[in-house]
């Protein structure tokens, strides 16, 4: 696994974890097309011919033990559902009306 980067290898073992593309970039604040990437290139990495061999060796990687420390790496922020002030001063003003 050492031809996998730290982020392929954090992809890598939530896959083995049983984890689905969604949930993966969901708790790791990627997209879906980001982690379908990183998905693409392990199985070039790895020389494996589809993404059923990808989750079966990950799996298998995972209950022999294998983990990595994801304290390294910085996760990204999900978005903010409010993204801007005036959002935010529309939200405040109905809750005080309560």
């Amino acid at each position: 696994m050492e031809e996998l980067s730290d982020r392929e290898l954090q992809v890598f073992q939530m896959l083995g974890q049983g984890k689905m593309t969604r949930h993966i970039a969901q708790e790791l604040g990627l997209r879906t097309v980001t982690i379908n990437t990183f998905r693409h290139r392990m199985m070039k990495k790895l020389n494996l011919k589809n993404s059923f061999e990808l989750v079966l060796l990950a799996n298998k990687w995972v209950r022999e033990g294998n983990f990595i420390k994801t304290t390294g790496l910085r996760l990204k922020q999900p978005p903010s559902p409010f993204r801007n002030y005036k959002q935010n001063r529309i939200i405040q003003k109905a809750t005080n009306r309560k």
